[in-house]
């Protein structure tokens, strides 16, 4: 029986008023390279004014969407009515749905929002990718987020690409497809018209007054959006990553934990006690809960005698056969050196271990692994939220080199997203404004000194050296860098900023903060110094190590 669909599909749309212009638009870029979708034509002669305000944002209500590449003759579905849009297809082919254009009153920047969601219950091996779109005057746009000017027309669109999955019987012949569908939960638009920064830019300030950040009580900033709980799916969580993109990554933060030397071998006392590639650490349980947790008795026992014992302890503990404070004891009596540095046997004895080829391989399973299947997962969503349809290659190594910074560095994105980055772009009057902000920022962390353990934070002078430099190559050339970048750089800004590790006794809450921002920074911009290396240096070394893999 066929859906009741097409009285929803033919209903009349109020226009708010005639626009001049073209009577049709071109259709919009091929959503994630599937030509497919280029047969959606958003063509529509009516426009949508904007309202008087136009730096407040407006909503796009669910009964201004219209259907595209429905098949009215097939199992098709459009919803647009309560408080969300249903898009629900059985044909396979491609659909999406468009508002009427919207005619741009004033100058500025439009920045386009839709939070949109998949069905919980689509039929998982039909992996099919849906994310916005954007023209501005008929031209497709790379991100949610442009320059416009008055008299602009600006088309908004939401679109899912074809099935490749069609339903097979039993002799293996096509028979149909699953039910796919997506959900429009909201959708909303504003023009940031340039000028002095808006309420929202005051509101962010504050945040920026203080180093290291922190609440008066002295723990981390709050959100400045509601938390992003789960930003992928588990099916996109359980694609695996392209080999040359995962090498070109895992070189990056290899280079980032390691400093240049062996990361395999890597010992440090950061966290207490920080082992391997991917500094598994004390500090935050990783060298319990994923690194020792993983190995076998086998494995410890290959060990140099200096360490093996201690070794047992702490494998004890990643097992639940030993308490924590024993594992603790262990690391201190390691930790003999001046102001509690490792003792050169300790480190010698669990670099030797550490590059054992059976260890060698359980870092390597752990580095390619949930972190960088995650990172990818990232990677792909962080692009569908912008609308960008076709990343090129060195988008997407530098993206998911961000991401994998963020599962090693910062354990995750604490409940961050792309919404957070956003807000605190949106906050100022352009791009400019907020790189000048941050280096402002960093300016006072330069100048900051614990009073209770004497300590500065952690590379601040690199990193105030770097956000300088940005900020100069930004304030020349305004299209130096992208949206995409523009954005990586917020959400590693927000990040850095709500770090609060403390180094154990060593340090103080904070003191990684401007470490934080200095690896996010090198990575969002493809430039700067990491280490005193030119970023430029190390993403040869990537590149080298990517193409190597791919070789294999």
């Amino acid at each position: 029986m066929k859906h009741a669909h097409k009285q929803q599909m033919n209903r009349p749309f109020t226009m708010a008023r005639r626009c001049s212009g073209p009577s049709g638009y071109t259709p919009l870029m091929p959503f994630l390279r599937v030509p497919a979708l280029a047969a959606i034509a958003f063509a529509a002669t009516a426009c949508v004014q904007m309202a008087a305000s136009a730096a407040d944002e407006q909503i796009i209500a669910p009964e201004q969407w219209h259907p595209r590449g429905f098949d009215e003759q097939a199992y098709d579905y459009f919803g647009n009515t309560g408080d969300h849009v249903l898009l629900e297809n059985r044909s396979g082919g491609a659909m999406g749905a468009v508002i009427n254009p919207i005619l741009i009153g004033r100058s500025g920047v439009f920045v386009g929002r839709i939070d949109w969601r998949y069905g919980h219950d689509n039929f998982a091996e039909d992996k099919r990718l849906c994310g916005p779109a954007y023209q501005k005057n008929g031209v497709s746009q790379k991100s949610n987020r442009f320059a416009v000017d008055a008299g602009d027309t600006v088309t908004v669109a939401f679109a899912c690409e074809a099935s490749t999955r069609p339903l097979l019987d039993e002799e293996g012949e096509a028979y149909g497809f699953a039910r796919f569908y997506a959900v429009i939960d909201a959708a909303a638009y504003r023009v940031e018209v340039a000028g002095p920064a808006s309420a929202q830019a005051q509101a962010t300030m504050p945040e920026l007054l203080y180093c290291p950040a922190a609440t008066p009580s002295g723990g981390p900033l709050p959100r400045n959006a509601p938390p992003v709980r789960k930003a992928t799916t588990k099916e996109q969580d359980a694609q695996p990553v392209p080999r040359d993109v995962g090498a070109y990554a895992l070189a990056i933060v290899g280079f980032m934990e390691a400093g240049g030397a062996n990361p395999y071998a890597n010992v440090s006392t950061h966290d207490d006690l920080s082992l391997g590639y991917f500094q598994w650490n004390a500090g935050t349980s990783s060298l319990y809960d994923a690194f020792l947790a993983r190995m076998t008795p086998a494995d410890i026992a290959l060990a140099p005698q200096s360490v093996r014992g201690g070794l047992e302890t702490l494998y004890a503990v990643a097992k639940g056969r030993a308490r924590r404070s024993e594992g603790a004891r262990v690391i201190a009596g390691w930790r003999s050196g001046a102001s509690g540095s490792l003792s050169e046997q300790a480190r010698a004895g669990l670099a030797t271990w550490l590059v054992e080829p059976q260890i060698i391989a359980v870092q390597n399973a752990l580095a390619e692994g949930r972190n960088s299947r995650l990172a990818y997962a990232y990677t792909r969503q962080w692009f569908a939220e912008q609308g960008i349809t076709a990343p090129t290659k060195a988008e997407i190594r530098t993206t998911d080199s961000f991401f994998l910074n963020l599962m090693v560095y910062n354990g995750g994105r604490k409940k961050m997203w792309f919404r957070h980055a956003r807000v605190f772009r949106e906050g100022f009057s352009d791009d400019a404004a907020m790189l000048s902000a941050i280096t402002g920022w960093l300016e006072k962390c330069d100048n900051y000194t614990d009073p209770k353990t004497g300590q500065s934070l952690y590379s601040v002078k690199e990193a105030r050296a770097n956000a300088a430099k940005y900020a100069g190559m930004a304030a020349r050339n305004p299209d130096r860098f992208s949206d995409n970048q523009y954005n990586l750089y917020s959400l590693g800004f927000l990040l850095a900023t709500r770090s609060m590790g403390s180094n154990g006794d060593v340090g103080f809450p904070g003191i990684f903060q401007a470490d934080v921002l200095l690896r996010y920074g090198v990575i969002a911009f493809e430039t700067g110094t990491i280490r005193r290396e030119p970023y430029e240096a190390l993403a040869r070394k990537a590149a080298r190590a990517a193409a190597a893999s791919a070789g294999d």
